[in-house]
């Protein structure tokens, strides 16, 4: 049996459900399960509904996103946020160590991207424990970034990737798995992608509203983190050009830092005047 810490700080989305199976995967293999995550209660009660003959093996503690950055520039804001979650994650399994009389035998990262944008030579130093995780988007392996030539040591987005903390990496890209194996000379795991297959409540209110509202036209939905990259504003476009025979849903978390003050202040209108083929 093998301990792992599974750490997301982030609670919205595909996060919940990835998390929950994970640690449910694990547990059914017989390892030892600390999750370190926002919603401990929900992960507990999950866990309990779920595979209660073996929830003595699960322990799963609170933790958070540290506050934000003071750094004025987006990049040096990104790598400070990058060492303050690192050294929460070292913290919390300094202290679930003492309580529990061991450390893990490994730490997995479920997002492993907001932790990135550093050198091996600092995530090794604030994070002296065995770690891997989950690479969710490796654009820059899709999508050369600009200035390739100068990305280097700390410019490199995929350097802390090359730790020797770092045994494994996972990714759900399989069409870029063998380029980033060849890119860090250690093994690159592509795991399948994972979704709740719970039936869906049809007595929701919600979802009630929303069949109500939408009379009968086909209903398009954006739902979780409604981010700029999932198309939230170009969805919101087409709700207005389309409003005969659609219905569009926008259900979820607006990621309102993504977006500049103009497009807050158009969404926020469109959400004020709530369009007849529109639920917000």
């Amino acid at each position: 049996m093998k301990t792992i810490a599974l750490v997301d700080t982030l609670w919205g989305g595909h996060h919940p459900t990835y998390l929950k199976f994970f640690a449910k995967t694990l547990l059914e293999l017989g390892h030892e399960v600390i999750v370190l995550c926002p919603a401990p209660e929900e992960m507990n009660l999950w866990i309990a509904s779920h595979c209660p003959e073996l929830a003595n093996n699960f322990h799963c503690f609170e933790l958070h996103e540290p506050s934000p950055s003071q750094f004025s520039s987006r990049r040096l804001q990104a790598r400070g946020m990058a060492v303050a979650r690192w050294q929460r994650a070292a913290q919390s399994i300094q202290e679930i160590s003492s309580k529990l009389g061991k450390a893990p035998d490994i730490t997995f990262f479920a997002w492993l991207d907001t932790y990135l944008r550093l050198i091996p030579a600092i995530t090794d130093t604030i994070f002296p424990y065995p770690w891997s995780g989950l690479y969710f988007r490796p654009r820059y392996l899709r999508i050369p970034p600009k200035f390739q030539w100068m990305r280097h040591g700390i410019l490199n987005p995929l350097s802390v990737l090359k730790s020797s903390h770092c045994p494994v990496v996972a990714v759900l890209d399989e069409g870029i798995a063998e380029k980033l194996q060849q890119k860090l000379n250690k093994p690159v795991v592509v795991l399948t992608d994972i979704t709740d297959e719970s039936p869906p409540d049809m007595s929701f209110e919600i979802a009630q509203k929303i069949r109500a509202k939408a009379a009968g036209r086909k209903i398009v939905g954006l739902l979780g983190s409604l981010d700029r990259r999932k198309g939230t504003l170009t969805l919101l476009e087409v709700s207005r050009q389309a409003s005969d025979r659609w219905f569009f849903v926008f259900a979820g978390r607006l990621a309102e830092p993504v977006f500049t003050a103009a497009e807050l202040a158009k969404i926020q209108e469109i959400v004020k005047v709530n369009p007849d083929n529109c639920f917000f």
